[in-house]
């Protein structure tokens, strides 16, 4: 699988996680620190792959949003092994 197909997958899978979401962390929220990640990344130089993933995942074990962490951790594990 190469890094487009990560990051599809990964948002298809953020979409599903924070589906419903009225926190103000849902999946719009995700793509909007993607992109700027993205553009940061891109303007210092950085992996832009691994920043477009941590900014993906950066809510998934957010304790105001998920009470259980240790669960959520394990999901990102699963997630990322497959």
């Amino acid at each position: 699988m190469n890094q487009e197909e990560v990051l599809e997958r990964t948002d298809k899978w953020v979409e599903a996680l924070f589906e419903g979401d009225a926190s103000g962390h849902d999946y719009w929220h995700m793509k909007r620190v993607v992109r700027l990640a993205k553009e940061i990344a891109y303007k210092e130089g950085g992996d832009i792959f691994i920043c477009q993933m941590a900014a993906y995942l950066h809510d998934v074990m957010d304790e105001k949003l998920h009470d259980d962490i240790v669960f959520m951790k394990k999901k990102i594990i699963t997630f990322l092994e497959e």
